[in-house]
């Protein structure tokens, strides 16, 4: 099984287990009502936030590390930046571009296509195109940037997952708002609370893991974040 495979199927199982614990808690909640100001309801709330609370910090416990260790492999998949070596065939294909006094954009898109695995080839071509009157594919990254960012994408879904306690979004939303505006009581913020407000717009009960990986990522290369294996 891929490390997106793997972090889809942890992940998912942490929002459903999330999403659950919630919604288990407020059903409580709404049949305590009719009884609030009666003697023992407090008692009994407090015993259900507290039962709420423990579900939480049970799944966070099981399915954290899970979804941390695939984090850890794929950000082993990851080379540390440092110069590489250029094949043969780069070599020889940027000193052919080289000699050229003029290259189109649909030329040098190909070049990139062609030498994007090597950061040192690529720099090479940018320098070649900018002297032929051309430059580089706007927004290019090399496909281990990309994987960076793809791996800094997934991890805060992470992190807004693990910070995620059942809220709607907009809960999450009115929260952080509350927390930042000098004009209302104030507080602390809630943590990774962006992300936290996409992780409640999901709808991941037996959604395709796949859709879910790109739910997560956002704008990021969906096919950066595959060769996190």
């Amino acid at each position: 099984m891929s490390n997106i495979e793997k972090l889809a199927r942890e992940y998912q199982s942490t929002w459903v287990g999330l999403r659950d614990a919630h919604s288990r808690y407020q059903t409580t909640m709404e049949r305590l009502e009719q009884y609030r100001g009666s003697r023992g309801y407090e008692a009994d709330a407090n015993k259900a936030k507290e039962t709420y609370d423990n579900a939480v910090d049970g799944i966070h416990y099981a399915q954290g590390p899970k979804l941390r260790a695939i984090l850890k492999s794929m950000e082993a998949t990851i080379p540390p930046k440092k110069m590489d070596v250029p094949s043969e065939e780069a070599v020889r294909l940027l000193q052919a571009l080289s000699m050229r006094e003029h290259l189109d954009a649909d030329e040098v898109a190909l070049a990139t296509e062609t030498l994007k695995d090597s950061p040192t080839a690529m720099k090479s071509l940018a320098e070649i195109a900018l002297r032929a009157g051309t430059a580089l594919p706007s927004g290019y990254k090399s496909w281990e940037d990309q994987k960076r960012d793809a791996l800094d994408e997934l991890t805060e879904a992470v992190n807004g997952l693990l910070a995620w306690r059942g809220q709607s979004a907009d809960e999450i939303s009115e929260a952080y708002f509350r927390a930042r505006s000098p004009y209302l009581e104030g507080g602390n913020a809630p943590s990774h609370a962006f992300t936290q407000a996409e992780v409640a717009r999901y709808d991941m009960d037996g959604a395709c893991i796949y859709d879910t990986i790109k739910q997560m990522l956002g704008h990021a290369s969906y096919d950066a974040a595959i060769r996190l294996d």
